[in-house]
């Protein structure tokens, strides 16, 4: 668990030890789940995981982030891009992520 101020460098603390564990450990299913307190920070964080991931050549293609909060939006993106993670619930359901960024708080519905 890492707790501290806004803008300390959390993010850093545990972005780069899961994607470099998820690199060393190929293979189907989840291996981290980062949990936040709240969806808007869940769906801002999961930017900067697309982000890294699109520009380490040894991650671009091979790590898979999943976002998976209880949105009653409707989202279709299936694939990691530049800047999207995976959102399409039936695909994080059939082919789990190697990192799932969710929320502590989910509705029955999802």
């Amino acid at each position: 668990m890492v707790a501290t101020g806004t803008g300390s460098g959390k993010t850093e603390c545990f972005l780069f030890p899961l994607l470099d564990h998820c690199q060393r450990n190929p293979g189907p299913g989840i291996k981290a789940i980062v949990i936040y307190p709240m969806n808007a920070l869940a769906t801002d964080q999961s930017k900067r995981f697309a982000s890294v991931i699109q520009k380490t050549p040894e991650l671009k293609g091979k790590v898979r982030v999943g976002l998976f909060v209880g949105s009653d939006e409707r989202s279709d993106q299936t694939f990691m891009g530049a800047e999207e993670v995976i959102t399409c619930k039936e695909t994080l359901r059939k082919n789990p992520p190697d990192i799932l960024l969710t929320q502590y708080k989910m509705p029955t519905t999802c």
